[in-house]
């Protein structure tokens, strides 16, 4: 089962570049999160550096990316195809939320 997420009016659940929304680059923190938990190869890795300067932690229950949003596992796709890059979509989180915003 699919947890519904609220999203923005414009971004209705695509995979565009979205980076003024923040219900879309939660979803895809999420998504890049686990891409990187599961396929890094070691700290000194890229995907490593990328998961550790996120900014998204799961909650306590989240031990993978079942159970999450369309977005997030749409994300997941494109990032395990490699038709997504995750230094990409690191950069479009980052412009969501600016180190300097507090929300």
């Amino acid at each position: 089962m699919i947890n519904t997420h609220q999203y923005c009016d414009t971004c209705s659940d695509t995979l565009e570049d979205n980076s003024g929304c923040k219900y879309c680059a939660f979803s895809k923190a999420s998504a890049l999160y686990w891409f990187c938990d599961f396929n890094h190869d070691g700290q000194w890795g890229e995907l490593y550096s990328i998961q550790s300067a996120l900014g998204y932690r799961p909650g306590a229950c989240e031990r993978t990316i079942d159970g999450t949003n369309e977005l997030t596992i749409e994300t997941y796709r494109g990032l395990h195809r490699g038709t997504l890059k995750p230094a990409d979509i690191a950069a479009e989180i980052a412009r969501a939320y600016p180190k300097d915003d507090e929300s």
